[in-house]
């Protein structure tokens, strides 16, 4: 994986679609999710509609729910 890649996960709330926004040495990576954007949303990156094929509102990206997660085969097979 590296920088940029996207791909979907389900959570409590449904499916968010996560981007890679770092690779550590050790091959980690760190994640973030996208959500609709609301008032109150950061707006450091918006993603509008059509600019990722599963983005069908105004989006932002969630920095302050960063995940690292270990990388392997099973995370490189998400990627879309």
């Amino acid at each position: 994986m590296k920088p940029g890649d996207t791909f979907i996960l389900p959570d409590a709330f449904g499916k968010h679609l996560n981007v890679v926004v770092a690779v550590t040495k050790d091959g980690s990576v760190v994640l973030c999710h996208f959500t609709t954007r609301t008032r109150r949303s950061d707006p450091t990156c918006v993603i509008q509609p059509g600019e990722h094929s599963f983005v069908v509102r105004e989006t932002t990206v969630r920095y302050d729910q960063a995940l690292i997660c270990e990388s392997g085969p099973a995370m490189e097979a998400l990627v879309i």
